[in-house]
């Protein structure tokens, strides 16, 4: 043993040594988690309820969670939307950074601008906050289809878990299949977290939380930050 130390080579292992030691350690400890980026957020221009162009710029510097549905959904999952993003907002408030919430309403031919008016106002959404958006059909799937990767399609009604027996809008011989997902978004248009309803409203804040520390740290903190994303450190 006292000859393989005496040779110069020998020490090294030693920097070596510990490297490895220090990543296990930070592997298996987690001193630091971090939520992953999972990609770019799509660059899409859509229209809010007040006639406003809408795109990521407008949004920049603030966390955002989005949800997506359609004002005449019959089947319930509108009103699941709107209840867990309100939970959400409710339990947001109190933190120290700018977070908004986008609704993305993708049916293009009922959803205008006034309806968006009219159901913010019936649905008592405080708008500071909140923006529904619509667009043209294209634009719509090519944000929520391609860009934030969530599939919703136009069927007939009869192929939506509703009863067709109650009363019917006029107009309304169509609704949406659609995966049900909220996205959250952070200040650099980068998303960093999908979620199912009903919306566990702790992990999302948690999440939200991580995301805050992470883009208000610096020297060291930056540095174990990146260490955490780099080793996966991410909350279970």
């Amino acid at each position: 043993m006292g000859r393989f130390w005496s040779r110069s080579t020998a020490w090294l292992f030693v920097p070596l040594g510990l490297m490895v030691g220090l990543t296990t350690a930070f592997v298996v400890f987690r001193p630091v988690q971090v939520v992953p980026r999972i990609a770019k957020g799509p660059d899409y221009q859509l229209v809010d309820q007040n006639g406003e162009a809408v795109g990521p710029q407008e949004l920049s510097g603030s966390l955002v969670l989005y949800g997506f549905g359609y004002t005449s959904d019959l089947t319930g999952g509108i009103d699941q939307t709107l209840a867990d993003m309100r939970a959400f907002q409710a339990q947001v408030s109190s933190v120290e950074s700018p977070v908004s919430l986008v609704l993305i309403l993708f049916d293009d031919i009922r959803d205008t601008v006034e309806q968006r008016q009219e159901f913010a106002v019936a649905h008592h959404l405080d708008l500071i906050n909140w923006r529904l958006l619509g667009g043209s059909a294209n634009e719509l799937k090519r944000t929520i289809g391609q860009g934030f990767g969530i599939y919703y399609e136009a069927v007939p009604l009869e192929k939506l878990p509703v009863s067709i027996s109650l009363p019917q809008p006029e107009g309304n011989e169509y609704g949406y299949l659609q995966a049900e997902r909220y996205v959250l978004v952070d200040a650099t248009n980068i998303i960093r977290a999908e979620y199912r309803p009903p919306l566990a409203i702790d992990t999302a804040i948690r999440d939200v939380n991580l995301i805050i520390r992470e883009q208000n740290s610096t020297g060291a903190g930056h540095t174990l930050n990146e260490a955490a994303h780099l080793f996966l450190c991410y909350p279970k």
